[in-house]
């Protein structure tokens, strides 16, 4: 499979947008407020889609359906378990940091304990996020090099640079319309392609759930107990905590 005209015009596109982005947040800058904290002035709504787009990457859209293929539905728990995530958060941390106007929760663990216990934290949330983000990159570098031709080393440090561009100059007011642009990306995607493969499919809705069912892949409630297995338990748990912690 290789890229016609268009593929590349839509990639470009998308890649110019971002850097766009990045460059016209830069210029609206005057103050470390506005590049860390955006001057508090993004919506709710905005700020949701935000996060939503931060939560999906590539491992969501390339190694969850690969999981559901391979396996059944059980992994979906850890998504479903998103919103209380997202409810506890914004009841309970989130005002507190909002009414100490603090940039982050590690100056607050800071003010609460000492520098240590927030330097500790930090290391500890570079360590988590830098290895996802590994993943989140890796896995689309392989898409991006099969459709291409391109070598999976290259389209690694493409992404990454990318990133790293729109990010640094941008601030935190690029991550969030860039999050938001990808999200409109990524979820038209998904509902194009849902809606082709189903125009591929032989029969009926009901004869699809019929195999999916047979196939034993709308299994989501297991409430086994297994040390090597997801289960509910330890997608619907481990969920909870990655949710509330990122």
């Amino acid at each position: 499979m290789r890229l016609t005209l268009p593929d590349w015009l839509a990639i470009a596109a998308y890649f110019v947008s971002l850097v766009a982005i990045g460059v016209y947040c830069a210029r609206r800058q005057g103050s470390l407020d506005e590049y860390f904290l955006g001057r508090r002035r993004f919506g709710a709504l905005v700020m949701s889609i935000s996060v939503l787009g931060t939560a999906t990457s590539a491992i969501t859209f390339l190694g969850v359906p690969g999981f559901v293929v391979a396996r059944d539905w059980s992994i979906l728990a850890s998504g479903v378990v998103g919103a209380p995530a997202a409810l506890l958060v914004a009841g309970v941390f989130v005002p507190v940091f909002y009414a100490l106007r603090l940039t982050s929760v590690y100056e607050y663990l800071e003010h609460r304990f000492d520098r240590r216990v927030a330097m500790f934290n930090s290391v500890l949330f570079l360590l988590m996020r830098g290895t996802l983000a590994g993943v989140a990159i890796f896995a689309p570098s392989i898409a991006l090099s099969i459709v291409t031709g391109w070598d999976v080393t290259l389209c690694i440090v493409l992404s990454a640079t990318l990133t790293i561009v729109y990010t640094t100059i941008g601030g935190m007011s690029a991550v969030v319309w860039t999050e938001l642009l990808q999200v409109i990306v990524l979820f038209g995607g998904a509902l194009f392609i849902t809606v082709y493969l189903a125009l591929q499919l032989d029969g009926s809705p009901a004869d699809w759930w019929l195999r999916a069912s047979a196939a034993h892949k709308f299994n989501v409630l297991d409430f086994r107990f297994p040390s090597s297995e997801i289960t509910f338990w330890s997608s619907a748990v481990g969920g909870l905590v990655f949710h509330v912690a990122l």
